[in-house]
């Protein structure tokens, strides 16, 4: 983040913040990612836009998510999404998904 310029255009794909209390899949990043990085991805983000540089970011949309970033200023795009990774086919349901946009 520290070598962004302006007219940068940065997109973030975090661990996604947990659909449910049960749904945690934040392994694939080094020691986890909690709701206290969320939190600075979001300042992060906010501080860029007011640099001139765009940030996006993917997220589940859920309210903590996007009160995180509304509160930061983003306008968001909610869409709905089909998840793949469960082993029965037939449990797989659309979940909410937002890109959040930080603009300069």
């Amino acid at each position: 983040m520290r070598q962004i310029k302006k007219g940068d255009v940065v997109y973030c794909d975090p661990p996604y913040a947990p659909l449910s209390n049960t749904a945690y899949f934040t392994g694939y990043a080094s020691g986890g990612f909690n709701w206290e990085q969320q939190i600075e991805l979001a300042e992060w983000a906010r501080k860029l836009s007011g640099q001139g540089i765009k940030v996006v970011i993917s997220n589940h949309n859920i309210k903590s998510i996007t009160d995180l970033y509304k509160n930061g200023g983003a306008a968001m795009e909610q869409f709905k999404v089909t998840r793949t990774i469960s082993c029965l086919a037939n449990n797989r349901v659309k979940v909410g998904e937002l890109l959040a946009v930080f603009q300069p």
